[in-house]
């Protein structure tokens, strides 16, 4: 079996800064998002938050009594439209009774009506 050379004192210490300087860098890389995490504050059921929470997501919740209720106000809220009378209309009806009068009226001399 050969023996390898002997490294240099100089060359084996660069090694050993290199190791330890990505050692340090890795390690950093991993723990520091943990670290910068902002921690969750002890919370009882009924306190108050110290500080404001925001959610990690979305959420929409459709409330049915105040939807109701809206819709209630906007059918509250609309005023009753009344177009005004129609003289044509009128016309139209009177002529019908006159006509419907006369057709109805006794059509005999001595009829009398009372």
């Amino acid at each position: 079996m050969a023996t390898r050379p002997p490294v240099p004192r100089q060359l084996r210490t660069l090694q050993i800064f290199l190791l330890l300087a990505v050692s340090l860098v890795t390690y950093a890389a991993l723990a520091l998002p943990l670290g910068l995490r902002p921690n969750a504050p002890p919370l009882q059921v009924g306190s108050v938050a110290p500080r404001d929470l925001q959610a990690p997501h979305d959420l929409e919740y459709v409330s049915q009594v105040r939807t109701e209720e809206a819709r209630q106000a906007a059918e509250k809220a609309v005023q009753p439209i009344y177009t005004p009378p129609d003289p044509s209309i009128a016309r139209k009806q009177i002529d019908r009774l006159t006509s419907t009068l006369q057709f109805i009226s006794p059509r005999s001399p001595g009829y009398d009506y009372q």
